[in-house]
């Protein structure tokens, strides 16, 4: 019984702090006694840090890993599509006429067509005063009249091809168009622009007729990517099948380059914010990469950035460490 009094007195001795302090009532001396809640120090064997997390090795090896490697892919992409153009013959025309989705459209390329033929012809004035001036048959002031003229029509064809650019239509593109043939255009995303070459045959499925793909080839793909949806445009001429109109929806599969990447399973990808990331194995733990994407073969997909060969990637219970890493 004296050693359990003595055990129990020990233990809340080991939770008490003794201060002693005058209580001028009293008149002398008297003892105060504060309890304080003993915290017994811990341990853990997580701790997360942003793009780290720190793991014992009994707790890390509960995740599944693959080691990074490299693999050839040579995948053909469906991409979202649309028919920006039509071209039909015009007997009074030398050129095919073109016909756009929208009337707004039309008139920014018509513009743009009389900026080239204005440019066209201040040039030929200002290089016939140029060589009369030479001569001494022409006043110097006219020639510098012609001069100005030129940069100002040159001005003029660009501010018009920047609207027909700002809407997706490369003027280079639209005076290839043939009679009979139809421009169709696809958003590819950034990650693949090197495997996309000119002159790649596609496939062009168009709503309208499901029933009836069509064969043709990239003409160009674009120099400008899309701040907003990271892509770049790619213009596919096609043989226009009868009703084909502008504004029409397609999917495109382009023929793609085969190109060696690192190759990591789908299972290892996670999303946040809109962008990519995986886990990769460290001696301590875990730690978080930002990827960038290449094709894929539906199982693995390529990482063009964020993961070297060799490299081990988490392929299991990875919203787990999204949940630590982000603080979920």
């Amino acid at each position: 019984m004296r050693l359990l009094t003595l055990s129990l007195l020990l233990a809340v001795t080991a939770c008490t702090t003794v201060e002693l302090s005058m209580d001028p009532d009293a008149g002398d001396s008297t003892t105060v006694r504060t309890p304080i809640t003993a915290t017994p120090p811990t341990t853990t064997s997580t701790l997360a840090s942003g793009d780290r997390i720190l793991l014992d090795s009994t707790r890390a090896s509960r995740f599944a890993l693959t080691v990074a490697e490299r693999q050839t892919f040579a995948v053909a992409q469906r991409l979202p599509g649309r028919v920006m153009a039509t071209a039909v013959a015009a007997r009074e025309l030398a050129t095919p006429l073109l016909i756009f989705e929208t009337p707004d459209l039309s008139q920014a390329y018509a513009e743009s067509l009389r900026a080239r033929t204005e440019l066209a012809r201040t040039r030929r004035v200002s290089e016939r005063l140029g060589a009369l001036a030479r001569n001494g048959a022409a006043a110097g002031k006219d020639l510098d009249d012609a001069e100005v003229d030129a940069l100002q029509a040159e001005s003029h064809v660009r501010e018009t091809e920047a609207r027909l650019r700002e809407a997706g239509l490369d003027p280079g593109v639209l005076t290839r168009i043939g009679a009979g043939a139809a421009l169709v255009s696809a958003d590819l995303p950034e990650a693949r622009i090197g495997l996309v070459r000119v002159n790649a045959v596609a496939l062009v499925d168009l709503t309208s007729f499901p029933d009836a793909p069509q064969r043709g080839r990239v003409i160009a793909v674009s120099d400008a990517i899309d701040p907003q949806t990271r892509t770049a445009r790619v213009s596919i001429l096609v043989n226009q099948p009868g009703g084909v109109r502008p504004g029409m929806f397609a999917s495109v599969q382009v023929e793609q380059r085969a190109a060696q990447a690192v190759a990591i399973p789908r299972t290892a990808l996670v999303q946040a914010d809109a962008r990519t990331f995986a886990f990769v194995r460290i001696s301590d733990g875990f730690v978080r990469r930002e990827l960038t994407l290449g094709p894929d073969d539906g199982t693995m997909v390529a990482v063009l950035s964020g993961i070297e060969p060799g490299e081990q990637v988490v392929t299991s219970n990875v919203m787990l460490l999204k949940g630590l890493s982000f603080g979920y």
